[in-house]
């Protein structure tokens, strides 16, 4: 029986003895079709080698699952350090992964009738058996403004972590792929860690994790007195907060989380510190290298938990109950902590989700100042939704959407209100109530994936933008013109 090793986050960054998979590897993903509950997995496999235009290459083939758009680019050729697809349709080699990347380092795939743009925001390695192997977090848009993946892995030799080489054409709607389950050659032997096996038997439900390296939490923020009900008070903007690698620090793996705005398209990452949890316990390693208890799920009621930087007199918020809240089929523990006043206006309180943190953010209790809210007015600091990896586990029920991006104050909302529908849309999306001035316009996903964008002229009357696809429903509009930017999500 081979021996299924787990997949560990190791810093600092080394090399791997070989970038590329041999003949007989294997990928196994899960395949689904988008409109039935119909799924198997999906094997492509390394068959072969050949050369073509004197360049040595392997031969990829789907050998289970099937395929009713596209099939998986079938030649990749590995030189100084960059991994080549053979493009089929233009007789010529295509720049596919840069094992040598950088932060920072980009360069266009060109495929049909459209070019993929590729952003390294991330680097780190990884270790399976005794192998080193380079893995980087990149974003991957195209040159018609869609964005296929906006944030995924890649690591050598086990390659994507999302879909598989199949993505150089986009998906369609027969066909979707939600992960890398396991991967396997003559040498070395990789499985996810959250899935049991290869096969699609689903894991026993477990306590989710702070530390989760999957885990991502979307937080808006609407200010400087906007609330659940009326968001349009002044602006509200959604920060991503996800685990990106991991650095050992005191002898110990550490995850590190970054945070990433979503309402400007940029895929840069901002390096927030690091986690880790033992038992009920989240250490923080902030980015000066000291250590402090982010979160302490073992408290009870009567306990009080101290909130630093809180501006108070006495910085401690108490426990004042704890109930349960099902997350995918497991109870968590959800902690009431009581009101504390600041001043005749502003008070503070917080609530923990076990596992996921606070309701305000993941790094709450380390920014009190996001607990504040005026009388009579809900937290301006909210998570709208958790996700481990592609699953959305937790979802704010004060909020219609994961992302919610309004970036327009008081005054232009009562000059000029804005309209779009339908909301969400399958066809036809119209936009009314824009000024006569050139705008230029992005289309989001709930989870600030962009799926088009371009510019208007000049002109009166609603807007229309025709031909978006139906299984991308877009719940959030945002338009920018010359002086202001408008957004209706």
């Amino acid at each position: 029986m081979r021996k299924i090793l787990t997949l560990l986050f190791l810093f600092p960054l080394l090399v791997s003895a070989q970038s590329w998979a041999p003949v007989g590897a294997v990928w196994t993903y899960k395949q689904i079709h988008c409109c039935s509950p119909d799924s198997t997995v999906a094997m492509i496999e390394v068959v072969g080698d050949t050369i073509i235009e004197g360049r040595f290459c392997m031969k990829l083939q789907k050998t289970r699952g099937w395929s009713t758009c596209y099939d998986t680019p079938r030649f990749h050729h590995e030189s100084n350090d960059s991994l080549f697809y053979w493009n089929e349709f233009e007789n010529t080699f295509e720049l596919l992964f840069r094992w040598d990347a950088v932060p920072g380092d980009s360069w266009p795939t060109p495929v049909a009738g459209d070019t993929l743009l590729w952003t390294v925001a991330d680097t780190g390695s990884v270790q399976v058996a005794d192998e080193m192997l380079r893995n980087w977090t990149v974003s991957v848009a195209s040159s018609l403004g869609i964005m296929y993946c906006p944030i995924t892995e890649v690591t050598e030799r086990l390659g994507p972590s999302s879909t598989p080489f199949t993505w150089v054409w986009p998906q369609c709607d027969g066909e979707l792929y939600t992960g890398l389950r396991c991967y396997a050659d003559s040498t070395i032997s990789w499985i996810n860690t959250q899935v049991p096996q290869c096969a699609l038997e689903e894991p026993v439900p477990a306590a989710i994790r702070f530390d989760d390296p999957l885990g991502m939490w979307y937080v808006a923020r609407t200010y400087p007195e906007g609330n659940i009900q009326n968001p349009n008070f002044a602006a509200t903007r959604t920060t991503r907060y996800f685990f990106s690698g991991s650095m050992n620090f005191a002898g110990e793996t550490w995850n590190r989380l970054h945070a990433q705005h979503t309402w400007d398209g940029s895929p840069n990452s901002t390096f927030r510190g690091a986690a880790r949890q033992v038992g009920g316990f989240v250490l923080f390693l902030d980015t000066l290298n000291v250590i402090d208890t982010l979160y302490n799920f073992n408290v009870q009621v009567g306990d009080s938990v101290r909130y630093p930087d809180f501006g108070a007199l006495s910085p401690y918020l108490t426990v004042e109950s704890i109930d349960t809240v099902m997350i995918a089929g497991y109870p968590h523990r959800l902690y009431h902590f009581s009101e504390y006043p600041q001043t005749l206006e502003d008070v503070f309180t917080d609530t923990w989700i076990e596992g996921m943190g606070s309701i305000h953010g993941p790094l709450a209790p380390r920014m009190p100042a996001t607990l504040g809210y005026h009388y009579g007015f809900p937290d301006s600091t909210r998570t709208t939704c958790y996700f481990h990896w592609q699953d959305l586990l937790w979802h704010h029920p004060g909020y219609a959407s994961c992302v919610t991006n309004i970036l327009l104050g008081v005054d232009e909302l009562a000059t000029r209100p804005i309209t779009v529908y339908p909301n969400p849309v399958s066809d036809l999306l119209r936009v009314q109530g824009l000024s006569a001035k050139p705008w230029t316009y992005r289309l989001v996903d709930a989870v600030g994936r962009i799926w088009a964008s371009g510019q208007w002229p000049i002109t009166q009357g609603p807007r229309e933008l025709g031909s978006v696809p139906s299984r991308r429903v877009p719940t959030c509009f945002v338009s920018k013109g010359p002086a202001t930017t408008p957004s209706v999500c």
